[in-house]
């Protein structure tokens, strides 16, 4: 397995979305219903994602760029700590309900958003309804949306650009529903509670500093759930990086990777520096398909769910190191 990753340096990255972000203003909100609300609610998730993908969307507009490298030197927070940390991560540096979501006062919006106007900052709301993102470039920073959708915050672009979400919380009151979708996402100091999946991506897609907890469990009345914190298709360029995922015991995993739906082999997919827990196995690799430069290092693995005390499944042929257990830092080898 060669290790070749391609994603931008995070300085880059910073750097192109803040240019990217500096056209202001709220002409694109819409406080009414949404059509896309409508849609979902006739076919379901799936086939909205099918009928989309049939559509043709284009691999442009990555938040990560093409044509670069990350330093395969660099370091993350994960797997240096000192631990425990699950029982309060921000004590090791890692997220939580202290140092994600917004904060502060917001202005009350009733109803559902629609973002139109690329480049535009949408920030300090709270939205009591769904958000659907349809330019290019648009920022939501400092906004609370609850919603009660397939989708609270959606972005599924068929062209260039980035969707990024900064300092926001994201909050499901549908059991059944997906906290952020669905690629060419920027994703940092996110707090999302209460959905079945806190992320379905696809593709092009950074997340990190960001807080996943307290999710729809696979037991009961909604044990037909199939409960990740993050779970998509994940073809290339996602990077996963310093997060805290805990999935409830009974759920599938804190990060489900298993790209059973690649044509080919997956590429540029990073797991690093995360504190992860709960489901079958906190972390699923790709089984069904294989990877090409995907690297898996200094995560932290808590104690994890029904398939305890195993950790991880599928991850014999990613780039794997300083991954620990939280609670005791033993050295853990790929499974």
């Amino acid at each position: 397995m060669a290790l070749v990753i391609r994603v931008v340096s995070a300085s880059a990255l910073m750097l192109v979305l803040a240019a990217a972000g500096l056209a202001c203003g709220l002409p694109g909100e819409s406080d009414g219903g949404s059509s896309g609300d409508t849609e979902r609610d006739a076919e379901g998730e799936d086939a909205l994602k099918r009928r989309r993908r049939d559509a043709g969307a284009t691999d442009s507009g990555s938040p990560l760029e093409a044509g670069s490298a990350i330093d395969a030197g660099s370091t993350s927070d994960g797997g240096a700590i000192t631990g425990p940390c699950l029982s309060v991560p921000s004590a090791c540096g890692l997220p939580d309900a202290t140092n994600t979501g917004a904060k502060g006062a917001l202005t009350v919006v009733q109803g559902d958003v629609t973002l139109s106007t690329p480049g535009m900052v949408y920030e300090n709301k709270d939205v009591r309804g769904c958000i659907v993102v349809t330019a290019p470039n648009v920022t939501i920073r400092n906004v609370k949306a609850t919603c009660g959708g397939y989708y609270v915050i959606d972005y599924y672009p068929s062209g260039a650009g980035t969707l990024t979400i900064e300092d926001t919380t994201v909050v499901c009151t549908n059991p059944r529903g997906t906290g952020i979708g669905e690629l060419q996402l920027a994703v940092r100091r996110v707090d999302v509670s209460n959905c079945e999946n806190g992320f379905d991506i696809d593709r092009d897609a950074l997340i990190e500093d960001s807080y996943c907890h307290d999710l729809t469990p696979e037991s009961g009345a909604t044990a037909e759930a199939h409960t990740d914190c993050v779970q998509g298709v994940q073809t290339k360029d996602v990077v996963i990086r310093h997060n805290s995922m805990l999935a409830p015991y009974y759920a599938t995993s804190a990060i489900q990777g298993d790209c059973g739906s690649c044509s080919n082999a997956r590429t540029g997919w990073v797991v690093e520096g995360n504190l992860l827990n709960g489901g079958g196995y906190p972390l699923y690799c790709a089984s069904r398909s294989s990877e090409v430069g995907s690297l898996v290092r200094n995560n932290r693995f808590g104690p994890g769910g029904w398939h305890a005390p195993a950790y991880a499944t599928g991850c014999a042929d990613t780039a794997w190191s300083g991954n620990v257990r939280d609670e005791t830092g033993a050295l853990l080898a790929a499974q």
